[in-house]
């Protein structure tokens, strides 16, 4: 039997494990590390905000094209050239003198069909026709009915006294005053008789650089936005039709002018790519692809600030989708939900 101060060193050790254990435990419940953030289950996200943008719609296209070479514009007479302004770079404008012989101007005209004769009042024909086209064209007063008339001859005499006032009325139109362009702006590659020289009729003045007939994209994409378009090569924006075509001379010019041009066509396959995008970018709803449901086509709803909202899809990329209200819909969500499964028709 133990006497009592051995029971009280028992009890004391008892104690003292206890007290122990229960720290120990404590210690092992407070040392236990938290659940990391990225392990722990994310909130699910309900709703993205919106944000906006400019939207070019942008794709990559092949163009291909018909070339000429350099083509010559010839001299109508012959003579001694006694002014030019002729240069390689510079150009030849429908209206406008580069050329004098004998001192008088050669007048510069894009007529559709080149002038072959004389032509003088009451005479009649496509040559006729063409010139009267070409007077409107650059803006004077004249008859379109193919019969030279006062108005005609009126209009062709502003032009010649315009760049010469010391000139008498003309009462004809005489060919040889007249140099033939195949365009109302032509770009000059050489000229090949310079001041002094002699020109004689039928024989080069000017030879013009290789230029394009036309030019049309291969495949235009079937997914592109609707809108005026143009071709963007190396940085120049140049128009093309709904079909994807280059036929103005003036459009085609500027596309020659391109170093893409020059380095296509002495390839064996003549075709250059380009960016094709939108003439003007749109603005455009940036919202996540998930966000959109009764798709139809073009046609899509999504659920903004908590109401359902009619939208056209303009395209996407990356994981977005670039939309634009339809018809008389509010003002553009702050947010649009995430996942509208089960929402309320917009349409």
């Amino acid at each position: 039997m133990m006497n009592n101060g051995h029971t009280r060193i028992l009890w004391g050790l008892i104690g003292l494990a206890c007290g122990i254990g229960l720290g120990v435990a404590a210690g092992v419940t407070f040392l236990s590390p938290a659940v990391p953030t990225s392990l722990a289950t994310p909130e699910p996200v309900t709703s993205v905000p919106v944000t906006e943008r400019e939207y070019a719609d942008q794709h990559t296209v092949e163009l291909a094209f018909t070339a000429t070479t350099g083509s010559e514009i010839m001299a109508p007479a012959d003579g001694r050239v006694t002014t030019s302004t002729c240069s390689p770079g510079n150009t030849l404008d429908s209206g406008t003198a580069t050329f004098f012989i004998d001192g008088k101007a050669l007048i510069s005209l894009a007529t559709s069909q080149p002038l072959w004769r004389d032509l003088h009042l009451g005479d009649s024909g496509a040559d006729v026709r063409a010139l009267q086209e070409e007077l409107v064209r650059l803006g004077y007063s004249s008859s379109t009915s193919g019969v030279l008339d006062a108005n005609t001859l009126a209009g062709f005499n502003y032009i010649v006294r315009g760049i010469d006032p010391t000139e008498k009325n003309l009462e004809s139109i005489e060919l040889s005053r007249i140099l033939w362009i195949p365009a109302p702006q032509v770009t000059v590659a050489s000229c090949e008789v310079s001041v002094g020289g002699n020109a004689r009729a039928g024989e080069p003045l000017a030879t013009l650089p290789i230029s394009a007939q036309e030019a049309h994209i291969l495949q235009l994409p079937t997914n592109a936005s609707p809108g005026a378009r143009v071709v963007v090569i190396d940085g120049k924006e140049i128009p093309v039709d709904d079909e994807g075509r280059i036929s103005d001379p003036a459009v085609l010019q500027r596309f020659a002018a391109t170093s893409s041009f020059t380095t296509a066509v002495s390839s064996e396959t003549p075709t250059i790519s380009a960016s094709y995008r939108l003439a003007t970018p749109t603005s455009v709803l940036v919202v996540p692809p998930g966000a959109l449901y009764d798709v139809a086509g073009e046609q899509a709803c999504v659920v903004g600030d908590g109401e359902p909202i009619a939208v056209e899809i303009r395209g996407s990329e990356l994981g977005e989708s670039f939309v634009q209200l339809v018809g008389d819909a509010p003002t553009t969500p702050s947010e649009v939900a995430a996942d509208p499964k089960g929402s309320p028709a917009c349409r």
